[in-house]
Order: C-alpha cells, then sequence, then structure tokens
C-alpha cells in the first residue's frame, strides 16, 4: 500500500485550549490563516480582511443550507435523560445518535411519546426506534425542544447558558433551506456587511445547498483511507447558478469553495457532467489526496479534526505535509480549531 494513503499519517496534536468552545465575539472578527500556494507566503488576518483579498476575478460560492435543532433531550424509563441526534424520521420510525453510551430499549420523548429501539445501523452508528407517532410530532419536537447540534467536542452543561448564543452562533446569517444536522462552519465568519463589500467589488457571490448527514460524524476506521466509504448526501443547484459558475469559468475568474461541502458539491457535478448543471440529487464524491481538482482553484475552511473525511479533502489541495506544515504554525499562533474556530484560506 502507498504510505501516503495511511490513516495514521494525517493525525496531529492538539492542545485542549484550542478548541474553540465559543464562537469569536463578532462573526468577521475570526482570525484568518491566509497561505497563498504560488508563493508559498503564510498572512496572518482577521477574517474581514477578505474584502482587501477579493476582486471581480472572484467568484465565491457558499453553502445555504440550514441546519436544524435535531439535538433532544429523552427520559429513559428507569429515571435520567439522554441527548440523542436525530438524523432521520417519518411516521412510525425515528433514526437517531446518542451522545452517549445508553442500555435502555425505550425513550420517552418531550412530548411524552414513548419510542422502542428495534435495531442498529454500525456502519453510521444509528440507532432505529419504532413509536405511535407522525412526521409531524417529530418536527413539532424539533421546533420546540431542539437544541443546536453541537458537535461533542463543545461542551455544554445541562440549561447552559450558552446555548443561547449557539441557537444564534451555529448557523450561518445567510442559511435559508432546513436539511443539515451539522452546520457549514466555513460559512461562520461571514456577515451583511462582509457579504455587502465583496459584491461591491463585483465578486460573483452564488449559494448552492448541500444538506449535510452522518458523513461528517462518521470516523474514518479503515486503515487505508481509500476503503472508507461516504455516505451521499443531498444537494441542489439552480439553473441560475449553474449558469454563472459556467460563465465564470469561461472568463477564466478563479472559483473559491466556501467549506468541503461546496467543494464537493462542484466538483462532484464537474468531474460527472464536465461542467456545473441544474441539480437535485445525491453527492457521494470522496475526495483524497491524489484527487486532482478541476473546479475549485481557493478555499475558506475551518480548522479540521485529525484523521477526518475533511482534513484529507484539504490535504488533497494543499498537500498533506504541507497541510501539516501549515497546522503546527496555527498551533503554535494559537489559532482556534474546529466548529467554533478560526479561518483558513488557501488560494
Amino acid at each position: 500500500m502507498n504510505e501516503e494513503y495511511l490513516l495514521d499519517l494525517y493525525n496531529f496534536e492538539l492542545p485542549k485550549q484550542l478548541i474553540a468552545q465559543l464562537p469569536s465575539q463578532k462573526r468577521p472578527e475570526s482570525r484568518l490563516f491566509y497561505y497563498e500556494r504560488k508563493t508559498d507566503k503564510i498572512y496572518h488576518l482577521k477574517f474581514k480582511d477578505i474584502i482587501n483579498i477579493f476582486d471581480e476575478q472572484f467568484c465565491i460560492v457558499l453553502n445555504n443550507t440550514k441546519v436544524e435543532n435535531r439535538k433532544i433531550e429523552c427520559r429513559k424509563p428507569t429515571g435520567g435523560s439522554v441527548y440523542i441526534l436525530v438524523t432521520e424520521y417519518k411516521d412510525g420510525v425515528i433514526k437517531f445518535i446518542p451522545y452517549k453510551k445508553f442500555n435502555s430499549k425505550k425513550l420517552v420523548l418531550p412530548n411524552n411519546i414513548e419510542i422502542e429501539i428495534v435495531d442498529k445501523k454500525f456502519e453510521t452508528n444509528e440507532f432505529v426506534a419504532k413509536g405511535n407517532f407522525y412526521n409531524q410530532d417529530i418536527k413539532e419536537i424539533i421546533n420546540n425542544f431542539g437544541l443546536p447540534p453541537l458537535p461533542p467536542y463543545i461542551k455544554r452543561k445541562k440549561d447552559d447558558e450558552r446555548t443561547k448564543i449557539d441557537f444564534e452562533r451555529y448557523q450561518t446569517i445567510y442559511a435559508q433551506k432546513n436539511g443539515s444536522i451539522a452546520a457549514p462552519t466555513a460559512g461562520f465568519h461571514f456577515d451583511k456587511d462582509i457579504l455587502q463589500k465583496l459584491v461591491e467589488k463585483k465578486v460573483e457571490v452564488l449559494y448552492i445547498t448541500l444538506h449535510i448527514g452522518i458523513s461528517t460524524f462518521k470516523p474514518i476506521k479503515t486503515k487505508d483511507v481509500r476503503e472508507h466509504k461516504l455516505i451521499p448526501e443531498y444537494a441542489e443547484v439552480s439553473s441560475d447558478v449553474a449558469e454563472k459558475i459556467n460563465k465564470v469559468l469561461k472568463e477564466n475568474k478563479k472559483v473559491v469553495a466556501v467549506g468541503t461541502s461546496t467543494i464537493r458539491t462542484l466538483e462532484f457535478l464537474y468531474t460527472k457532467y464536465n461542467k456545473i448543471v441544474p441539480y437535485n440529487g445525491n453527492v457521494d464524491i470522496y475526495i483524497y489526496p491524489g484527487y486532482n481538482f478541476k473546479i475549485v482553484s481557493g478555499i475558506i475552511t475551518n480548522f479540521h479534526l485529525p484523521k477526518s473525511t475533511n482534513l484529507l479533502l484539504v490535504s488533497a489541495f494543499v498537500g498533506r505535509e504541507k497541510l501539516l506544515e501549515l497546522y503546527k504554525i496555527a498551533i503554535e499562533k494559537k489559532y482556534r480549531f474546529y466548529s467554533y474556530g478560526d479561518a483558513m484560506l488557501i488560494l
């Protein structure tokens, strides 16, 4: 096996204090680690400085999915509670991933609906439960009782005051279409002012949709990263956006994707159709080192977890050794990592 594909090579040590527990006070005040591939130069900036980097030669594409508050507190029949992440639901059936291990066969949802676990999907770590409820009942639970589905490394106690911040900040300001169980966190750094200034500088700002699913939570368990399987996620690209991106490419302008979900959507479509087409359907592209990028020439992203599919994707873009070198510098400079952390721009 080619050593480049060994999972252990995509590891790094991160001090716990650099795992961001809260977002920056203001979105564009996040720090920005800017790496320019052409010159091999690094710039340490604020995110708001991107307006000085981009001009009419750039097209920025963002993911306008909206994360749903699918973290639900359930009661165990024996007493006590357990938090679950609802991944899928329909009349009478609900799928979920528990935040902690539990042994109960039954759970009681916040509106006193009892569900009984009938199966476990080992590939995804999802539990399958049945009960006497309708699709609309689960929607109401999510709307009335749901909490932002923060990843486990962002710690929150029950009735934590910081949860008020999460309701606003664990969401992009341009989120429009419900459907994600995790936020496209690279977009957290944008506010209305930044977007407006980019438009004023004649940057083409466009939106696609990819609903982030359990692929985000699925760890790579194979020693050879190529053997990992991604679970498809649903995407939408309008005919207007497809037409504008193709025009940008014909004019030799640079496409900058905000977040790994946007990168995968654009690269999936271009790989399949040799251009961007209007699309409603699943995206299942898995990008790891050795992949040849076809459309994306710049990325805005956060700092990712070791041995994760997102880290592999960015490694494919900039090279594994270079990315780990950049991460080492970011750690030395005390950049904040993961969902609520600082931003990285690679051009």
